[in-house]
């Protein structure tokens, strides 16, 4: 292999990583765009979560009423509220429940 020929397989193999490398770099991008328009739908939950945790914490008045259970039992609703509150990190008396219901979907 000549001089030339050597140069010619060696700019050849370094524009292939290139182009390799920045296909890596767009297709991470696109991952990355995707797994973020996934998050925004529950970044926005949390905010809305943070907020009621805000404004329980700013009102210092006790709430002593009822939890309206609408097609929902007991045992049901006392999980739910145990799993709202172990993901907000947060204690069960920070947290105002008005109502609890069953969606179908």
């Amino acid at each position: 292999m000549s001089f030339g020929e050597g140069v010619v397989v060696a700019v050849v193999g370094f524009l292939t990583v290139f182009v390799v490398l920045a296909f890596i770099a767009l297709c991470i991008s696109v991952v990355s765009k995707i797994v973020n328009k996934l998050n925004t739908k529950n970044n926005n939950v949390v905010k809305s979560s943070d907020a009621v945790i805000e404004a329980s914490n700013n009102d210092n008045r006790a709430y002593g009423g009822d939890v309206l259970l609408q097609d929902v039992d007991e045992k049901t609703a006392a999980c739910l509220m145990g799993i709202v509150c172990e993901q907000l990190k947060a204690k069960p008396s920070e947290l105002i429940f008005k109502s609890i219901r069953k969606v179908e979907g």
